[in-house]
């Protein structure tokens, strides 16, 4: 059967395709507001070229992925179903449920570092779980809110791009706007591509910063044409990863200013020579400690030592142990004129370190720091005569198959609240023990430079880079990577502590070895 384009069916066809578009249009500029969120939560490119690559993939992605949504959903309705309200309305909750969709996968990726996918699912119901269950209020009006207010949004472009339909259509700014959408779109590709064939990390390390964001690489073209040799590839990849079993540590001591308190804690590190149960968790919380849940620590326990000390990943231990060289902290106190008293008691785990306690300033310190190892019943008997020392006890990782695993830390601080489930590991301690128990800056008053995360403040963007037993571990909010010396690797959730089943992120671990080669002349 031939149509009339003159008949009504046609005519609503017609008009709803047009309307469609603007829809769309209005759509994705909308989107792109959203997605701005992804930019805020990881740290902005340092090149000229990373810039200009996420501009153009933050503009042509987004437009493309809501264009593609429009295609596949209501662009067809409209045709097999051409009645202008319902379509409408069809769309404005099709259009609701795609926004609120991307504000959680947001919300996700700002939180973990990943995006929702069928092997994330679950560490992403866990989160939106917790947080609800931890702010029930907030959440509650933050859900109803947002989704009340884009659901709003979308009905009214939907009735205002239909009743001004043949206005817009006289509107110059849609077919530039679009142009410049596909342009983007098409430059983030091929600027990706020539990133990934000259290994410009500051473009690929972008790659999974949007979701559904799999662009062009140069090894996919290359290698589809035959241009590849894919042994110098995987040559140079490795080359790139290049990590040496030891490094010698070459750091030039910080000048910095301290201000301490008048009147100061004394600060007790207990090194619990156990794993931690239920029972004794239960009792150490009752004891007013805080319990940080998503503490991670090497298993190999001389490894987890020499990350308490030191601040440093144990890639540096053969050097600074031949040399004798004295942690970052202790230097620190002893620059600021701090009379410290630095205690080792039978601490079997310790005794590589004994040169520490030797440059001590004696026994009439005004404030100690404390090394002990206890057991389980010596610590419970320990917490009950020490309540007035601010304690810090850690404990050997839950298990063996890993190169990293759980232990779970547990902390009395005066005036820390709560734990803020922030991923922490005993590279921290060093560091909140000068920002935060000595409270120094640099003469800037900067924070001073340093290697892990203080234990007490929450930092999401800040990468975490470890080396034991042959193996990088690198921690990007919710997700550990596990690289060890053979190439083989391993992702898991921090938060649940099972297997991720995503691609390997190279340019994250290439980010983790740079930082792990921080101490080193040989960069």
């Amino acid at each position: 059967m031939i149509l009339d384009p003159n008949q009504p069916f046609v005519d609503k066809a017609q008009r709803l395709s047009s309307w469609g578009h603007w829809f769309t249009f209005f759509n994705i500029l909308f989107a792109i507001v959203l997605s701005a969120s992804y930019i805020v939560t990881d740290s902005l490119p340092n090149t000229v070229i990373g810039i200009v690559y996420l501009l153009f993939s933050w503009l042509g992605h987004t437009a493309f992925i809501t264009f593609i949504v429009f295609v596949l959903t209501i662009f067809p309705l409209s045709l097999v179903f051409p009645y202008p309200r319902h379509i409408r309305g069809m769309a404005a909750i099709i259009a609701t449920s795609g926004m609120i969709l991307l504000a959680i996968d947001a919300y996700s990726y700002s939180r973990l570092g990943y995006h929702i996918s069928s092997s994330s699912l679950e560490q992403v119901v866990t989160l939106l779980t917790k947080t609800w269950e931890n702010h029930p209020f907030r959440s509650f009006t933050w859900v109803f809110g947002i989704s009340g207010a884009i659901l709003a949004f979308e009905l009214y472009i939907s009735n205002f791009t239909w009743k001004r339909l043949e206005r817009l259509k006289e509107k110059s700014f849609g077919k530039p706007l679009a142009a410049l959408f596909l342009t983007a779109f098409v430059s983030s590709h091929l600027i990706h591509i020539w990133g990934d064939a000259t290994f410009e990390y500051d473009v690929t390390k972008q790659n999974n910063m949007f979701p559904f964001s799999y662009p062009a690489t140069a090894r996919t073209l290359l290698a589809k044409n035959g241009l590849l040799d894919k042994k110098q590839f995987q040559q140079a990849r490795s080359d790139q990863l290049a990590l040496r079993q030891n490094l010698e540590y070459n750091h030039t001591h910080q000048a910095m200013q301290c201000n301490i308190p008048a009147i100061a804690h004394n600060l007790e590190i207990v090194i619990l020579a156990e794993t931690v149960d239920d029972k004794l968790s239960n009792q150490l919380v009752k004891q007013g400690l805080i319990r940080f849940d998503k503490h991670y620590v090497p298993t190999a326990f001389e490894d987890a030592i020499f990350d308490l000390v030191y601040g440093l990943p144990s890639i540096y231990k053969d050097s600074i142990v031949a040399n004798r060289q004295l942690p970052q902290w202790y230097l620190t106190a002893r620059d600021n004129n701090l009379n410290i008293r630095f205690v080792l008691e039978d601490a079997p785990a310790l005794a590589p370190y004994a040169y520490i306690a030797n440059q001590s300033n004696g026994t009439t310190a005004d404030i100690s720091i404390t090394f002990k190892q206890l057991t389980a019943n010596q610590l419970l008997n320990n917490l009950n005569s020490n309540s007035d020392a601010i304690q810090i006890i850690v404990s050997k990782a839950q298990g063996v198959e890993t190169a990293v695993a759980k232990a779970p830390m547990f902390v009395r601080w005066p005036g820390f609240e709560r734990y803020k489930r922030q991923v922490t590991q005993n590279l921290g301690i060093s560091t909140t023990i000068i920002e935060s128990w000595m409270r120094c800056t640099t003469p800037e008053g900067q924070l001073p430079e340093s290697f892990g995360k203080n234990i007490l403040e929450k930092s999401p963007k800040q990468l975490a880079a470890n080396y034991t037993a042959g193996t990088i571990v690198s921690i990007k909010k919710d997700r550990i990577i596990l690289l060890d010396d053979q190439g083989n690797d391993l992702q898991i959730s921090a938060s649940t502590g099972y297997k991720l089943n995503q691609p390997i992120d190279i340019p994250t671990l290439n980010d983790t070895i740079k930082k792990l080669k921080t101490y080193t002349a040989k960069q």
